[in-house]
């Protein structure tokens, strides 16, 4: 993730920079997928189900899916994509994975929207005791109540505090003008592995 900044009083947040930074470490949201992406497939599940909203609403959804698929692309999988509606209700949810859940058959269900994840983990209510070797659940950010649900859910995690942090310290030293800060900053993603996967620490 880059930080940008674009005037003293403008931020831009991207999930992929538009050029390459000299001399500063990146791992865009698409590398992250494909790291933890890899370790998971790697687990041994034989059937990978994805549920997102519209991914060409917004580029980040876009990036989320596209990794993901490409994860398994490069190791040879193919996966079930459900894209719902922003307003899905869990019960909803609930129906579509009974539907996809299958006796004997271990899935990895990867959610690519915040806002989605806590509607499926709901619907997921009847099956948690199988996580994480029949059922495998993996989503983004949720940091609030994803470490302490039963099982804690695996998550790959935005860097929102660090974005805020150095967007402020951009911010000061622009207006002082004493320019010790480097405008690009790029932000690391991070994964903080729990119950419902798995663990790779």
């Amino acid at each position: 993730m880059i930080l940008t900044s674009l005037s003293p009083q403008l931020f831009l947040y991207q999930e992929k920079p538009p050029f390459y930074a000299g001399g500063l470490y990146y791992e865009s949201i698409i590398e992250s997928i494909l790291n933890v992406g890899s370790h998971l497939i790697d687990d041994g599940y034989d059937e990978f189900i994805m549920i997102t909203a519209d991914p060409h609403v917004l580029s980040t959804r876009l990036e989320r899916t596209t990794g993901f698929l490409h994860a398994l692309e490069t190791k040879g999988k193919t996966c079930k994509t459900h894209v719902v509606a922003d307003d899905v209700t869990s019960d909803a949810l609930r129906d579509l994975l009974y539907n996809e859940l299958r006796f004997g058959v271990r899935s990895l269900i990867f959610v690519a929207n915040c806002f989605l994840l806590p509607r499926v983990y709901l619907a997921l209510k009847d099956y948690r005791n199988l996580m994480p070797d029949t059922i495998g659940l993996i989503g983004f950010d949720n940091t609030e109540w994803t470490n302490f649900s039963s099982p804690t859910v695996t998550t790959i995690v935005q860097p929102a505090y660090n974005e805020g942090y150095q967007a402020a310290l951009i911010l000061i030293d622009s207006l002082k003008g004493t320019n010790e800060q480097i405008p690009n900053q790029i932000l690391k993603c991070s994964v903080n592995w729990n119950e419902s996967t798995k663990q790779h620490n």
